[in-house]
C-alpha cells in the first residue's frame, strides 16, 4: 500500500493519535478541546497525501527537495506554481 493511501484510509485513526500526542505536550494543552488539539492537522494529513500522490518530474522533485517549488494545494503538478528563491550566497567583501 502507498503512503498516501493508508493516510487517506486511516485519517481518523492518525488525528485521534495525534490528539492525544497534542494533548500530552503542555499543561496548557489539557485546558483545548478535541478541535483545538487537531488544529490544522487534518489539512496537513490530506496536503500531504495529496503531494505524495503528484506525479513529478526528476527535476521537480530535486527543486522540491530544496524548498524551491512551493505547489498550492488542489493545482495539478503541470498547473501553476509558487517558486521560493533560493537564499544567494554572500561572497566574502574583498578589501580594495
Amino acid at each position: 500500500m502507498r503512503l498516501a493511501d493508508f493516510i487517506l484510509r486511516d485519517m481518523e485513526s492518525i488525528l485521534v493519535q495525534f490528539e492525544e500526542f497534542a494533548g500530552s505536550l503542555l499543561p496548557a494543552a489539557q485546558q483545548l478541546d478535541p478541535d483545538e488539539l487537531r488544529d490544522d492537522a487534518q489539512q496537513i494529513l490530506q496536503a500531504v497525501a495529496e503531494d505524495l500522490s503528484t506525479v513529478q518530474t526528476r527535476e521537480e522533485q530535486a527543486e522540491k527537495s530544496r524548498g524551491l517549488i512551493l505547489r498550492p494545494i488542489g493545482t495539478p503538478g503541470a498547473g501553476m506554481r509558487l517558486q521560493r528563491k533560493p537564499t544567494p550566497v554572500l561572497a566574502k567583501a574583498s578589501s580594495v
